[in-house]
C-alpha cells in the first residue's frame, strides 16, 4: 500500500506516451529508419567502410542512440511543463507521495518510452544491417543510463520552462548540436586533429561510445572509462535535480 501512489504516477507517466503512441513512438523509429536507409545503404556504398566497419552498421549504434535521448528528454519536459501549466502538480505536490517518488514517477515515463524506442531502432537496425548486439548485458545497462541521464535533463528543463517555447530551447541549441557532433555519422580518427581534444568534452560522445561498444564491440575510449564518466555525470545530473526540486524552482512561485 505504501508504493500506490507511487505506481498509480508511474501508470499515468506511461499511459501518458502509450495513448498517444502514433506520435510519440512512430516518428522517432522513421526517423531513425530513414537516416539508416539513407545515410547507410546509398551514401554508405560511397564511403565504404569506417574502422573496417560497414558504414550502415557503424552509424546504427548512433542512430538508436539518438532516437532514445530525443524521446526519453521530450516525455519528461513536456510531461512536466503540462503539469505546472494546467496547475495539476500542485495536486502531485500534497499527495502522499514524497519529492524523490514525484521524481521517480516522472522519470519513468520518459526512461520506459525512451527504450521502447530504443528497442524499436534496434530491431529496425538489426533489420536492415544484418548486425548482431556483442553484448546484451551492456546494451541493456546502456540503454537505462542514457535514458535516466536524458529524462532527468528533460525533467529540469521542464521544471524551468516559462512557456511552451522554452522546451525547446534546449533541445534545438543546445542538445542536437551535441548530439550530431558526437561522432554518430563519423569516426574521430576523421576530424581534424585540432578539434579531436575538444569532441572528448561533449558529454553525448560517452553515450555514442557506449552503444557502439555494445552492439559492434568498438570503443573510441576504455569501455570501463566510459562507463565511469557516464555514471559521473548521472550522478550529478540526479543531485542537480533533486536540489532543484526539493528548492521547488519554477514550480513553487
Amino acid at each position: 500500500m505504501i508504493l500506490l501512489p507511487l505506481r498509480t504516477l508511474m501508470y499515468k507517466e506511461i499511459y501518458r506516451f502509450l495513448r498517444l503512441w502514433r506520435q510519440t513512438l512512430i516518428p522517432t523509429v522513421i526517423s531513425s529508419s530513414l537516416f539508416m536507409m539513407i545515410f547507410g545503404k546509398v551514401l554508405g556504398d560511397r564511403i565504404g567502410s569506417v574502422q573496417n566497419i560497414d558504414y550502415p552498421s557503424f552509424i546504427f549504434p548512433g542512430l538508436m542512440m539518438l532516437s532514445m535521448i530525443i524521446s526519453s528528454f521530450q516525455n519528461t519536459a513536456s510531461s512536466f511543463y503540462g503539469e505546472k501549466f494546467q496547475k495539476s502538480i500542485e495536486e502531485i505536490l500534497v499527495s502522499p507521495l514524497s519529492n524523490v517518488e514525484v521524481i521517480i514517477g516522472f522519470l519513468t515515463g520518459g526512461v520506459v518510452r525512451g527504450c521502447i524506442c530504443g528497442v524499436l531502432v534496434t530491431i529496425v537496425g538489426i533489420i536492415i544491417t544484418g548486425t548482431p548486439i556483442a553484448h546484451p548485458v551492456i546494451f541493456l545497462m546502456t540503454m537505462l543510463l542514457v535514458t535516466t541521464f536524458f529524462a532527468a535533463i528533460g525533467m529540469i528543463n521542464g521544471m524551468l520552462a516559462k512557456t511552451f517555447d522554452h522546451i525547446t530551447v534546449f533541445p534545438d541549441f543546445i542538445l542536437t548540436p551535441l548530439i550530431f557532433l558526437s561522432g554518430i555519422f563519423y569516426s574521430t580518427d576523421q576530424l581534424p586533429e585540432i578539434l579531436r581534444p575538444i569532441h572528448a568534452y561533449n558529454p553525448i560522445v560517452y553515450f555514442v561510445d557506449a552503444a557502439r561498444y555494445s552492439i559492434l564491440n568498438l570503443s573510441e575510449f576504455t569501455p570501463v572509462g566510459t562507463f565511469v564518466v557516464i555514471i559521473a555525470m548521472l550522478v550529478v545530473v540526479l543531485s542537480a535535480l533533486g536540489y532543484l526540486f526539493n528548492r521547488g524552482l519554477g514550480f513553487r512561485e
